[in-house]
């Protein structure tokens, strides 16, 4: 089996379970977490932003946290109804398995594939960019942080408890399914951006082959691009 259909297999456990029958009160949450300027309603997911051999290894591949918004979001810029019907299509496109292309490189770009953009820049490999696989430690839009879905009320307490279990019910297996897909993938390099998704990957015992590396988020540091320039040297020894 190659790597795509290892990964599409994840992919269709998880489309089994995370379905609005099973996690009723999660999905409640969803819509009352709701704000009128996001550019469509929560509750869709992303698992790999980018295509991935189905064979090789990539030189490079970066985890972040949770999905945001596919399209160029600025603060107080209204988006276009063509904006807002965009980020809908891209996400569900990214939603039918692994993708064929990379949304890093997509046209137009969206606010995290402009960061990644600088600072692959900045380091002189963006060449490299293109190549590079990606995904999240937690694969649904929820708006903002996972847990911030915990803080969201519903109407008694027994669905506030069902609703916090499903949802840790959720990040547990994004958790275990991520760490799978790196183990399928295999990169040379791997890159965790931001404190979550170290958080869950500090003590994990990754295969020996693999060089990880942490950096902050592209959106907050530009500590990315120094750690690039680090093993920039490594990475062009790496055979295409």
């Amino acid at each position: 089996m190659d790597k795509v259909q290892a990964i599409n297999n994840i992919y269709s456990e998880f489309k089994l379970l995370f379905k609005e029958e099973k996690f009723p009160e999660l999905f409640e949450a969803m819509r009352m977490a709701q704000k009128e300027h996001f550019p469509h309603p929560l509750g869709h997911f992303a698992i790999l932003y980018t295509s991935t051999p189905r064979e090789s290894r990539p030189k490079l591949m970066l985890i972040g946290n949770n999905p945001s918004w596919f399209v160029d979001v600025k603060k107080n810029k209204r988006l276009s109804d063509e904006e807002k019907k965009m980020a809908l299509e891209r996400i569900q496109n990214l939603e039918n398995g692994v993708p064929s292309f990379s949304s890093y490189t997509q046209e137009p770009k969206h606010r995290f594939a402009k960061r990644l953009e600088t600072e692959y820049k900045r380091a002189s490999l963006l060449n490299l960019l293109e190549p590079t696989v990606g995904m999240n430690r937690f694969w649904v839009q929820t708006g903002s942080e996972p847990n911030a879905l915990k803080d969201v009320v519903l109407e008694n307490k027994i669905s506030n408890i069902k609703k916090n279990k499903q949802l840790d019910k959720l990040i547990e297996f994004c958790n275990k399914g991520t760490k799978e897909i790196i183990k399928i993938i295999e990169p040379h390099f791997l890159i965790i951006l931001g404190a979550p998704a170290r958080e869950l990957l500090a003590d994990w015992e990754a295969p020996k082959g693999i060089s990880i590396h942490y950096a902050r988020h592209p959106d907050r540091s530009s500590e990315l691009s120094s750690v690039l320039e680090e093993i920039k040297a490594d990475l062009e020894l790496i055979a295409d």
